[in-house]
């Protein structure tokens, strides 16, 4: 009985070893990630643009936006969201030539994960 009852215990061990293995190893893998953004990261476009669009893979609650150039901050009009969303849009003010680095942070609405990244992207001359 004793070797029935530690081979079923040895046998749940490997179970639920297996079934670890199978998750995530990092937990930020099982947020929401960046899909895409308008101007794309490492995108040079020849007009500086007007917005910033950020979209999500899934809804996220962003948290706060910079954007910034040569280490030197840019001021935007930001405003946190209380909504989740997977797509956000923030108004740039007149962009001249240059490498411009946007660092984002968002909120996830199901665990409270915050998530962050940087991008940049390149105004060229007209």
């Amino acid at each position: 009985m004793q070797i029935l009852h530690s081979a079923l215990v040895f046998v749940a061990f490997l179970s639920m070893t297996a079934a670890l293995s199978m998750m995530p190893a990092n937990s930020a893998q099982a947020h929401s990630p960046l899909k895409s953004s308008t101007p794309a990261s490492g995108a040079t476009v020849q007009s500086a643009p007007e917005t910033l669009q950020i979209l999500f893979e899934n809804p996220v609650i962003f948290t706060s936006v910079e954007v910034s150039k040569e280490d030197a901050d840019i001021a935007v009009e930001f405003e946190r969201s209380s909504n989740a969303a997977t797509e956000h849009s923030v108004p740039l003010p007149s962009l001249s030539e240059g490498k411009y680095t946007v660092s984002w942070s968002a909120l996830s609405p199901e665990d409270g994960h915050v998530m962050q990244d940087t991008f940049s992207f390149t105004v060229a001359a007209d």
